[in-house]
């Protein structure tokens, strides 16, 4: 028998019930290596460009038309260098998530 409310299925929603703002922050976390200012300039420009629009959705929710939203908006500004930089953070975000096994595969590696 199964202990009340100790579901594999809700096991697995908690595990997963992770929104990208927390990945995020601790795949940038995890890099000890960046100087402050690298580290900062990463925090701010993920707070501008990319938590306004999937901050709050859960890692497992997210899909490639979510991430090519929020890098279109930020590219239609004009400011590609930034989109290109958030490009490469999404997608090690994503990495970092598929190594913490939250999802399964990186849904940024077809930008």
């Amino acid at each position: 028998s199964v202990p009340e409310g100790d579901y594999p299925a809700q096991r697995q929603k908690k595990k997963n019930g992770q929104t990208f703002r927390q990945i995020a922050m601790n795949w940038h976390a995890d890099h000890r290596r960046w100087s402050e200012h690298y580290a900062t300039n990463i925090r701010r420009r993920l707070e501008m460009y990319v938590f306004p629009d999937i901050g709050d959705k859960y890692i497992d929710q997210i899909v490639t038309e979510d991430l090519l939203f929020t890098l279109r908006k930020v590219e239609n500004k004009g400011f590609l260098e930034i989109t290109a930089r958030l490009k490469n953070y999404v997608t090690g975000i994503m990495r970092y998530a598929v190594k913490k096994q939250l999802i399964k595969s990186n849904p940024a590696l077809d930008l």
